[in-house]
């Protein structure tokens, strides 16, 4: 089993990478959507973000003055982002405009987990503290953890069914997902069903960016931000940056991964003002499998129902993550 698990996914690499675009997508961004922000570019050069993105276009933006500014284009608004400079509507999307952050993705070092340790933690509540919570989305993790528990009844024919009809989903990792549940109850919970925060539930590596040279870390996407109960948003966090150690090193030195994996939390429960309910790694990385959940539900109901087919390329990954997950807990805490 463990050969099948901590392989490379979308989030492997570290580096970002930004590729040329043509002259005439190039006279379209500057005539026809940077004109429309307050902020006046002198246009040098626009590149486009290497990789592939679903829901959203990344532009590198440099001026003649060799200043550089991120222009991004997504199907939703991203004016509850505390990174948004500006934001304006086109022709049925959004365009805003965002600091340039330079460094890498979190790479999976412990020279980039020791940097992430003292310096994200305020950015993770950050959020939270400048949104008004009675605006904003909230996710009813109770019905997804009730649809968990209840996969087999509700699901597993669908499931079946999803892998059958798409040979993208045609790997071992899937079948024994599904024969793993067959063999093993799952009594998903979460302790305080009314405590919610808004909180970004997509920290993985990609959505984080470190400058080794100055030691800092950033939060560089809070569009996944949504009131949602902390252990899981946090939980499912340190599960991405726990399995990206796993697969970016072929030695891990267990004993101070967890030391540095309870700092972090320690922090953060500082921040969360738990008390007594303090956060345990144990209990954090069961909260993540909620969220584990929550996304192969959503993909299998998002198939069904509006016939959409663009998030099966996750599937595995998801598979994966739950026996990940197991094993992380068997391994850290």
């Amino acid at each position: 089993m463990e050969k099948l698990l901590f392989k490379n996914d979308k989030y492997s690499n570290s580096k970002i990478s930004w590729k040329k675009i043509s002259k005439d997508k190039e006279k379209w961004i500057n005539h026809k959507i940077l004109c429309l922000f307050e902020k006046k570019i002198s246009l040098k050069e626009i590149k486009e973000r290497d990789t592939k993105l679903i829901n959203s276009k990344v532009f590198l933006i440099t001026d003649k003055f060799n200043n550089k500014i991120i222009l991004c284009e997504k199907k939703k608004s991203s004016f509850h982002n505390s990174l948004i400079l500006e934001e304006v509507y086109n022709n049925s999307k959004y365009y805003s405009l965002m600091p340039y952050i330079i460094g890498d993705h979190f790479n999976g070092s412990f020279k980039h987990l020791k940097i992430l340790v003292e310096r994200l933690p305020e950015q993770i509540f950050l959020q939270s503290k400048i949104n008004d919570p009675s605006n904003q989305e909230s996710f009813d993790y109770k019905e997804t953890i009730n649809k968990a528990n209840n996969f087999l009844n509700l699901y597993a024919s669908k499931y079946s069914t999803l892998l059958k009809e798409n040979k993208i989903l045609h790997k071992k990792i899937n079948k024994l997902f599904l024969e793993n549940l067959k063999l093993n109850k799952l009594n998903l919970h979460i302790k305080d069903e009314h405590k919610k925060l808004y909180l970004n539930i997509d920290l993985h590596p990609h959505n984080i960016i470190i400058d080794n040279v100055k030691k800092t870390a950033a939060i560089i996407d809070h569009d996944s931000s949504f009131l949602v109960h902390p252990e899981i948003a946090i939980g499912f966090h340190l599960f991405k940056i726990s399995r990206h150690i796993f697969l970016k090193n072929k030695k891990v030195k267990i004993s101070s991964l967890k030391e540095y994996l309870n700092k972090y939390i320690k922090e953060l429960n500082r921040l969360l003002a738990a008390g007594n309910n303090d956060l345990k790694l144990s209990y954090l990385l069961d909260a993540a499998v909620v969220e584990i959940f929550r996304r192969i539900i959503f993909i299998i109901d998002d198939y069904f129902v509006n016939k959409n087919k663009q998030w099966l390329s996750d599937m595995s990954m998801h598979s994966a993550a739950f026996f990940e997950s197991k094993l992380l807990k068997e391994k850290l805490a």
